[in-house]
């Protein structure tokens, strides 16, 4: 039975830079060279798993070239992963689960779990992201630099790197004003047991080792990292983490000084509410020393689409629609400038 909700869904905004490299063209050009290059599906995997496990892919799986933009819907999945599935009885005392494996189609050829999309709108420089918990801008990075320098779009040196733009409007207080401090906080065991309602993500064995691996790297994992330290290895190694799935313990932390700091001091308090603008899983809080307090929109980019979803996912067209007019609305009221 097909059923149609309508929701309500998260993007946001980056800027395309580049490490390494002095580009002669646009990510937008950069994309839909390397799409038109690598036509076919198998020239497109990135493989994720290394070469001794069950392979892992990650690649584009739709895309969308017109005047000015280029859309991508990036997918990731795991051949032969089965979908786990449970009876929800009530008035059990134990819940039945059982794996379902993957059928074919008709025409014979096999159809595969997703465990997880992400849809992209790159115009210029220009990108408008809408993630899921099992895609995020930083795994876009990796995947662009990859598929660029396969296409022959940029060299093996050279990386793709998506940078979160505050509003205009932040940058005009920013520089009247240097950063008193800083405040930060989140979740410091992430759930990892939802969906991400962005396409039907499916959580398999795979794709919750990825997770934790990638979260080693993410906020919430390093800040629990700290605390692990300071307890012995006995202990530490003894705490049971899946257990503390959806506890809902947060941490804060505060970044100030006391009265006055040096030059120095200040640069790197600037610099910090920089880069936290991007950082996932964090919730920061700036403190300007004129007494203005930036958070949420105002460090960085971010909007609203409502789109229909069938069956838990998007129509991709309507996504990239929307999000084209999202970011071409940002450019024309000055929000997001067109000279970057």
């Amino acid at each position: 039975m097909t059923t149609k909700e309508r929701r309500r869904k998260a993007i946001s905004y980056r800027y395309a830079e580049f490490k390494n490299i002095k580009p002669t063209a646009t990510l937008e050009d950069m994309v839909k060279q390397a799409l038109i290059k690598l036509r076919m599906i198998k020239q497109r995997r990135e493989s994720l798993a290394p070469q001794d496990e069950s392979p892992i892919w990650r690649l584009v799986g739709q895309s969308k070239i017109e005047t000015g933009f280029v859309h991508a819907l990036l997918a990731r999945y795991t051949p032969g992963m089965a979908s786990l599935y449970l009876e929800d009885d009530d008035s059990a005392t134990t819940l039945a689960m059982r794996a379902v494996p993957v059928s074919k189609t008709p025409s014979g050829k096999q159809q595969e779990l997703v465990e997880g999309t992400l849809f992209m709108s790159i115009s210029g420089n220009h990108v408008v992201l809408m993630q899921s918990q099992s895609l995020r801008s930083d795994h876009v990075e990796e995947h662009l630099t990859w598929l660029l320098r396969k296409a022959g779009q940029i060299h093996e040196l050279a990386e793709v790197v998506l940078t979160a733009k505050p509003p205009k409007s932040t940058l005009t207080k920013a520089l009247k004003s240097p950063v008193k401090s800083i405040d930060l906080g989140g979740a410091l065991v992430p759930a990892w047991g939802n969906s991400d309602g962005d396409g039907g993500v499916a959580r398999s064995e795979h794709a919750v080792r990825d997770f934790d691996l990638h979260n080693d790297a993410e906020s919430s994992s390093l800040i629990l990292g700290v605390l692990k330290g300071l307890i012995s290895k006995d202990r530490a190694a003894a705490l049971d983490l899946d257990a503390l799935n959806n506890s809902n313990i947060k941490y804060s932390l505060h970044v100030t000084y006391d009265r006055s700091t040096t030059k120095d001091g200040q640069k790197l308090l600037n610099k910090l509410a920089s880069a936290l603008r991007a950082a996932e899983g964090v919730e920061p809080t700036v403190h300007l020393k004129d007494g203005t307090v930036l958070t949420g929109s105002d460090l960085k980019l971010t909007g609203h689409i409502n789109v229909d979803v069938w069956n838990g996912l998007p129509s991709a067209d309507e996504v990239f629609g929307l999000m084209k007019q999202w970011l071409l609305a940002k450019l024309q009221n000055g929000e997001v400038s067109s000279a970057l």
